[in-house]
C-alpha cells in the first residue's frame, strides 16, 4: 500500500540513497553530506512553509519516490503570489511501473501555490506533467552556446569522458594552448567588448542594483536581502561549477544598465544563471559583458538560455542554439498567469528554478 506524505528530516538519509539509485544509477552509499544537503535545501531554505511541502511516496513504510518542492515568492501584475519550484522528482527504478510518480505530481498540483514551475525536466517528466494538466514553457527552453576557446572546448569535453583513448586526451591537452592562442585572433571566438564597463559586486551591492533596476515583465521574482544572501551562499558551494560571478554592468555614460550572475570555471564552462537589464536595448551591452568576462576568467565555452526577443542579439554574437536534455514546464489554475509564462513574459531565470542547486553537479 502506498501513501503520500510531507518530506521530513527522518527521510533525508533514504532520499539521499534514492538519489544515487534513481538519478545516478549507482547502488553505493552516498556521502552523509548529501543527506545534509537535502535537509538544508528542502527543509531549511528561507522560503519553506508547511502548506507547500516536499513530498515522499512510501510503500509499506519504505521510501520509493520523492518530489522536492521549494516555495518561491513572486509578483504577478502587482500582486504577491507563491510558486512551487520542483526538483528531485524521482522514483526507485524497481517501482517505476507503479503510480508513485503520478500520485506525487498530482498531490503537488493540488497545493495552494499559484503556479508550479520546473526548469530542468527530462522527457519522461515532461510527458507526465502534460498528462496531469501541465504545459511546456518553450520560451524558457531555448539554450544557446558560445564557444570561446575551440581547442579548450574539445579538451574540456574529453575530460568528462574518461573512457576516451588516452592519446586523445594527450593530443587535446597539447593542442589547446597554441590552438586557442591563434583562434583568439578571430572574432567568431574572441568576444567583442561592450561599449560600457562592468565590475564584480558583493551580494548586498548586487541586491541593491536589482532593486533599483527591477524587471519590466508582469511576472517577476520577489527577493529579500536575507534569502538572496542565502541563495548566493548556496551557489558558492558548487565547487564543480566554478566561481560564482556577480557583475554590475554600466553603459558608456556610466549608468547602471544591468547585472549578471553566472558560474565561471577556468578551462571549463561559464553557466549563465541570471541576466537583467534596465531597458530592452541594454541587452547587447550586458550580454557582451558576460562573454567578455567569461573570456577573462579563462572559460572555454559559455552557455545559457534566452527568450525570443533576445535571439537576434545572441546569434549576432556568434552563439549557436542546441537541443538541451531538459525543458521548462508550468502548471497553474490561473489562465492569465499560465498564458503570461507561455508567451515568455516572465522574468524567470536559473536563480528562480533549480539550476543553482548542487544535487546534479556534485559527486557526493
Amino acid at each position: 500500500m502506498t501513501e503520500i506524505r510531507p518530506f521530513q528530516e527522518e527521510f533525508c538519509d533514504d532520499a539521499a540513497a534514492l538519489h544515487m539509485r534513481a538519478m545516478r544509477g549507482k547502488s553505493r552509499t552516498p556521502s552523509p553530506a548529501l543527506a545534509r544537503y537535502f535537509r538544508q535545501v528542502l527543509l531549511e531554505n528561507p522560503w519553506a512553509v508547511p502548506e507547500i511541502p516536499s513530498l515522499v511516496c512510501l510503500e509499506n513504510g519504505k521510501l520509493i519516490g520523492m518530489l522536492g518542492v521549494i516555495p518561491r515568492p513572486l509578483e504577478f501584475r502587482g500582486e504577491n503570489i507563491t510558486a512551487a519550484t520542483l526538483t528531485q522528482f524521482m522514483v526507485d527504478p524497481s517501482h517505476r511501473r507503479g503510480g508513485a510518480a503520478v500520485q506525487l505530481l498530482r498531490r503537488c498540483f493540488q497545493g495552494p501555490q499559484e503556479m508550479s514551475w520546473a526548469d530542468g525536466a527530462a522527457e519522461p517528466v515532461h510527458l507526465l506533467h502534460k498528462a496531469l494538466g501541465g504545459q511546456p514553457a518553450n520560451f524558457y527552453s531555448l539554450h544557446w552556446m558560445r564557444i570561446l576557446r575551440p581547442f579548450g572546448t574539445v579538451r574540456d569535453a574529453l575530460s568528462r569522458r574518461p573512457a576516451a583513448p588516452r592519446i586523445l586526451h594527450a593530443l587535446a591537452a597539447a593542442a589547446a594552448p597554441p590552438g586557442d592562442f591563434l583562434a583568439a585572433r578571430l572574432p567568431v571566438f574572441r568576444p567583442l567588448r561592450p561599449a560600457g564597463s562592468w565590475q564584480a559586486a558583493a551580494p548586498d551591492e548586487l541586491f541593491e542594483c536589482i532593486a533599483e533596476i527591477g524587471w519590466r515583465e508582469p511576472l517577476r521574482p520577489r527577493y529579500e536581502i536575507d534569502s538572496f544572501r542565502w541563495l548566493l551562499a548556496q551557489m558558492n558551494r558548487a565547487r564543480s561549477l566554478g566561481e560564482v560571478r556577480t557583475i554590475i554592468v554600466k553603459d558608456s555614460a556610466g549608468l547602471r544598465c544591468g547585472w549578471l550572475v553566472y558560474f565561471a570555471k577556468r578551462g571549463g564552462t561559464a553557466y549563465l544563471m541570471q541576466l537583467g537589464t534596465r531597458r530592452a536595448d541594454h541587452f547587447e551591452t550586458v550580454f557582451r559583458a558576460l562573454l567578455a568576462d567569461a573570456w577573462d576568467q579563462g572559460c572555454v565555452v559559455a552557455k545559457g538560455t534566452a527568450r525570443p526577443e533576445q535571439l537576434t542579439t545572441v546569434t549576432k554574437n556568434y552563439c549557436v542554439f542546441r537541443h538541451a536534455e531538459s525543458s521548462a514546464l508550468i502548471h497553474s489554475r490561473n489562465t492569465d498567469l499560465l498564458r503570461t509564462v507561455r508567451l515568455g513574459e516572465a522574468a524567470l531565470s536559473g536563480l528562480d528554478g533549480e539550476r543553482w542547486q548542487l544535487f546534479a553537479p556534485e559527486s557526493w
